[in-house]
């Protein structure tokens, strides 16, 4: 086996594959050398999802010539000079490799100017080109103000084996929304402003943690934040968390920085949030929360992911303890009746390692939150409730809000393994409800236990799934429109997906800032609560891709089993005997017969000769 000396360019590139996943890989590494040079305006501006065109300008110390030629350099850096320093950085770009590696995969080109008396002083610019020699740049005056302005141009033009995995220009943009909001959060000083294709995304000026956090992630969570406070002296905890009435289903509003660098995940941290919230949240539900944590930075070491996006920490049980203690304290402070502090009057929030020295603790009001509500869903009694066969039928809620989904084609089914004893003969009996949840059905052979949430579900789904393919479902206007915040990237998707929305009847317009508008609902759907339908969809949907080729696919499909959903009968509801034979004669007719939009089971049945052996009738 011969070993060989790879030559610099190829260096770079395998350099930039563990550092460059995508062109949003490329707006972190440059927005953290902005902050690293104190800049307090950052400009980005980015074209088809950043592989046409990425252009980050700050206001920031800027570089002199030599500097300026060295940062195309590997491993040539301003931040470390011995080994030591590794372990105690207070900085972000410290790899000397990141612009070289960003270059060899695409073309770039350096302005720069560093501030000077001398108002008459120009900037500098250059030009680099893949593979040359960072000595044999070629530097030119230009008219810059004090910064830097970095454009970088056709991503992975020369990798394409990498450029074939990138998602779509949407996807990627999105992702580029994500990282700003992440900077926004842990820098409120810094002022930040995303441009994609022209259109201004994100623009948020200096201000404190509260009132940035209502222009990135919507003022609908932001109203239910207490503040997270803790002193210690080697570790400083600040930021916000949600009250346990407001949860969500997955963890994707939760923002945790570490010395202001962002991290994606924590198992240590997610445990100290998780018995803190350990009674106060249903199984499954997560609050949300910014999380600022400043530490010494001996104390935690950030070289242990590639991409700088996990940490490690010294003393793990001191950390676990002081987190526990501050989403704790934060909870138990609940019951105080306090007016909610207006975000005009909270002090500027500045999260930086010198700032948080002072105490924390007096910079936040505590905000009034009501006290939890009882569930205000009818009592369940555990009894039967039984009609008699002569009672007046009445219209019913069910046979107005069902479309008639009788005309069905059997053929298609023919062979497929069902419980069909229903089918084809109406030899059922409607016994009563149960618990207002349950309804009992007689049939020839045995009892039927029918959820009717889960049965009403199944019914909703066909019926919407079946008009949204034929075009056929009726819109049906909100007498307000339904008007709701939430994060910028959320709201990005939501709006990419405004044609497939419309087709399943809802109609969705840009409100302004980080709220949305529903105008239209699917008829019989007027009365779900629409913002949480749309909170809980997004919560499942963050992974989908924003095209799709049928009313029938990923997104717009999860949107109609959610709102299939929300629309049936609930546990509790009470049902007339009109209602339940209408769900069970609309049920019978569905082409899945077994499961909810979910997938739980929708009814359980029991044969007459099972129940009459447990009676020991034979």
């Amino acid at each position: 086996m011969t070993i060989k000396l790879l030559p610099v360019s190829l260096q770079n590139q395998i350099a930039a594959g563990e550092v460059v996943e995508r062109p949003a890989s490329i707006v972190k590494e440059l927005v953290e050398n902005s902050i690293d040079a104190n800049a307090e305006n950052i400009q980005i501006e980015i074209e088809e999802g950043g592989i046409k065109k990425i252009r980050i300008i700050d206001d920031g110390k800027g570089m002199n010539p030599q500097d300026a030629r060295n940062c195309f350099t590997r491993y040539a850096t301003s931040k470390i000079s011995k080994v030591d320093d590794l372990f105690t950085l207070s900085s972000f770009g410290f790899r000397g490799e990141a612009l070289a590696s960003i270059a060899s995969i695409s073309h770039m080109t350096l302005k720069t100017k560093q501030k000077s008396k001398n108002k008459q002083d120009t900037g500098i610019e250059i030009v680099y080109k893949a593979n040359q020699n960072p000595e044999e740049l070629e530097i030119t005056p230009c008219s810059i103000p004090t910064g830097t302005e970095i454009l970088i141009e056709n991503v992975f033009w020369n990798v394409p084996a990498r450029k074939k995995f990138l998602k779509t220009e949407n996807t990627e943009s999105r992702e580029i929304i994500k990282i700003i909001e992440n900077f926004a959060l842990s820098n409120p000083h810094v002022a930040f402003i995303l441009k994609i294709n022209g259109k201004e995304k994100i623009s948020s000026q200096k201000s404190n943690l509260h009132h940035r956090a209502q222009q990135i992630i919507g003022k609908d969570i932001t109203e239910h934040f207490l503040p997270l406070v803790y002193e210690g002296l080697e570790l400083q905890i600040s930021g916000f968390t949600t009250h346990y009435n407001y949860h969500r289903s997955n963890r994707t509003r939760q923002y945790i920085f570490v010395n202001n660098r962002m991290i994606s995940s924590d198992s240590l941290i997610s445990s100290a949030v998780s018995q803190a919230y350990e009674t106060l949240l249903p199984r499954g539900k997560f609050p949300s929360f910014i999380l600022h944590i400043t530490i010494r930075p001996d104390e935690v070491d950030v070289n242990v992911h590639p991409r700088k996006t996990q940490v490690k920490f010294l003393h793990t049980a001191n950390i676990f303890k002081a987190i526990k203690q501050a989403f704790s304290t934060a909870l138990s402070n609940t019951h105080i009746t306090q007016n909610r502090p207006n975000i005009s009057e909270v002090s500027e929030f500045t999260p930086t390692l010198s700032e948080k020295q002072h105490n924390i603790s007096s910079r936040f009001s505590i905000p009034n939150f009501p006290k939890n509500t009882q569930n205000t869903h009818t009592s369940r009694n555990t009894h039967f409730t039984t009609f008699p066969q002569h009672q007046s039928v009445q219209p019913s809620f069910i046979e107005n809000t069902i479309f008639n989904t009788h005309n069905r084609n059997d053929d298609e089914n023919e062979g497929e393994e069902r419980e069909r004893e229903l089918e084809n003969r109406e030899d059922w009996k409607i016994i009563g409800q149960v618990r207002k949840s349950f309804i009992i059905v007689e049939e020839e052979n045995g009892i039927r236990i029918v959820d009717q949430h889960a049965a009403h579900e199944r019914v909703r789904l066909e019926m919407l799934t079946e008009k949204a393919e034929k075009k056929e479902i009726i819109l049906q206007p909100l007498l307000t429109p339904c008007i709701f915040s939430l994060s910028q990237s959320d709201k990005e998707l939501l709006l990419q997906q405004h044609k497939y929305l419309r087709d399943i009847g809802f109609e969705i317009e840009d409100f302004g800032n980080t709220e949305v508008a529903i105008q239209t609902v699917p008829a019989g759907s007027e009365h779900i609560d629409i913002a949480k339908l749309f909170q809980e969809i997004l919560d499942n949907c963050d992974f989908f891709e924003p095209e799709f080729s049928s009313i029938t696919d990923s997104f717009a499909k999860k949107v109609l089993s959610y709102a299939a959903c929300r629309g049936a009968k609930m546990f509790g509801d009470y049902m007339s005997q009109s209602e339940m034979e209408a769900l069970i004669r609309d049920w019978k007719k569905c082409k899945n017969l077994h499961s909810c939009a979910h997938g739980r089971p929708v009814s359980v049945f029991h044969p007459f000769n099972e129940i009459e052996k447990k009676c020991g009738r034979c």
